[in-house]
């Protein structure tokens, strides 16, 4: 069975050693069920060979359901331990691909953060989001600096070229639906649906706002002769992520750009941009915050987009699971919170809103 390397886990994720026998003990439960051995190895070999996030995450859900037959401990520990057994190897390769010791530390820890979203929601030690958890171990997320970063192939529907003055020049892609306010949106709001084409040195589509993010009804045709496309689905980029009491200066977010920009240089994936999708690129935040707001200032490197859906400002302001017509009004401590649930018990929206930066 799976043995841990506890000082290796209490060094690079963090806790104790008494948290990490209590995983060991989960996983040495899980392991008297028919086949869960072998499901481990698959676990194993989908992280750490094929490196393949997405199964990795699907077969750590289904062990961890399974191991729930040995008792809720046991459930609420078992991916934790699962994980941990797969740090020396997860090591291994991000050391390979230049990785310094303060960011492998900066990156296995973020498990806790997590963790501790866990134990609020539920008062016990444990481990939910998983299909985020096994990002570091497949080698797919990278904590630089005050900011994570996630090699990816992008998914949205937005083409775009860097401008030759700076900036970018955004156009949506084809068979969006689009409300009156130039968000995308379902289908029976929709005020006009996109369209897209491209032939040769000329691009036709409908030209995204970089402040706003909202979307032209008018169809434009755009010379790319000489532009250099950036964006586009299956373009690889940088997907930014901002884990939780980050650092949102502008001093540590340039120095986050700039070594994240080298490390996938040196590492063979460079990049030209970085993507995001978040509620901190709302721009309705600038009705709340104050102009000199570092989310602001964040934001703002930002050219932003629409993303169909409503956002989840809610679960990361509060930080909780909870739906905000059930948050007391207690739960709102800082001003931003005050201001988030006024606005969205009052029948407002907050949504997440894509951006595209230059690196």
């Amino acid at each position: 069975m799976e043995r841990l390397n506890i000082a290796l886990c209490c060094d690079y994720i963090g806790k104790n050693e008494a948290f990490w026998l209590a995983c060991q003990r989960a996983l040495d439960a899980a392991a008297t069920l028919a086949g869960l051995p072998e499901e481990l190895g698959a676990l194993r070999a989908a992280l750490l060979q094929a490196h393949d996030a997405p199964r990795a995450g699907q077969l750590l859900k289904q062990l961890t359901l399974a191991a729930a037959a040995k008792g809720q401990t046991t459930a609420d520990l078992f991916p934790l331990g699962a994980l941990a057994a797969c740090l020396p190897g997860a090591l291994e390769y991000q050391r390979g691909m230049g990785a310094g010791e303060a960011q492998l530390r900066a990156t296995f820890g973020d498990m806790l953060r997590w963790e501790a979203w866990f134990e609020r929601e539920t008062g016990r030690p444990g481990l939910a989001e998983l299909h985020w958890a096994v990002l570091p171990y497949a080698g797919d997320l990278f904590e630089i600096g005050s900011l994570q970063y996630q090699p990816i192939e992008s998914r949205f529907s937005v083409y775009g070229w860097a401008a030759p003055g700076g900036g970018l020049l955004l156009l949506a892609g084809g068979g969006l639906p689009v409300d009156a306010q130039g968000r995308v949106c379902p289908p029976e709001h929709a005020v006009f649906t996109t369209a897209y084409r491209q032939e040769g040195k000329l691009a036709a589509g409908h030209l995204i706002d970089p402040l706003s993010g909202s979307i032209s009804a008018q169809l434009t045709e755009l010379p790319v002769a000489g532009l250099s496309p950036v964006l586009a689905p299956g373009l690889r980029v940088l997907n930014l992520h901002i884990p939780a009491g980050a650092d949102l200066s502008p001093t540590a977010v340039d120095d986050s750009l700039r070594a994240a920009k080298r490390f996938f240089a040196a590492a063979g994936q460079p990049a030209a941009l970085a993507v995001c999708h978040s509620w901190m690129l709302d721009p309705q935040l600038a009705q709340f915050l104050p102009p000199t707001s570092r989310i602001l200032h964040l934001a703002g490197r930002f050219a932003r987009f629409s993303l169909p859906g409503e956002g989840s400002a809610a679960r990361f302001v509060f930080r909780t699971d909870t739906p905000v017509d059930r948050l007391p009004a207690s739960a709102a401590r800082t001003s931003l919170q005050q201001a988030v649930l006024a606005h969205l018990t009052s029948g407002g929206k907050l949504f997440d809103v894509g951006g595209a930066m230059l690196l």
